[in-house]
């Protein structure tokens, strides 16, 4: 009896570990998104479409450059996925501003975390 819920336990732990080195971690940088509405909506589009978890959304400190541009006003979105193959495109596609809000959802980056 001893021997097969030792078993049990270890490959109860072998699949946990092997979930979590499937998933993959995002950073991205996007403008437009509201306090309220717009984190709700964002974090709702994520874990719906990318199946997101770990989702964090954290209010950007300091202007930012990127590209041609310098944002005076962004978040900073960090989740985690097991689809390795998000682009930033789908991710502006997806978290698209909802029809009552009057800001554009603007995705400037997306990037992998090693």
């Amino acid at each position: 009896m001893g021997r097969s819920k030792t078993l049990f336990t270890l490959v109860a732990l072998l699949g946990l570990t092997t979930a979590a080195i499937a998933e993959t971690k995002y950073t991205s940088i996007m403008t437009g998104i509201s306090v309220g509405k717009g984190r709700t909506h964002v974090w709702e589009v994520l874990t719906k479409t990318f199946k997101a978890s770990q989702i964090r959304i954290k209010k950007g400190e300091e202007y930012k450059p990127i590209r041609w541009a310098t944002i005076p006003s962004y978040v900073t979105v960090t989740f985690t996925s097991k689809n390795d193959k998000i682009t930033r495109s789908q991710v502006e596609k997806a978290v698209k501003a909802p029809p009552e809000s009057k800001e554009r959802y603007l995705v400037w980056r997306l990037e992998k975390v090693k």
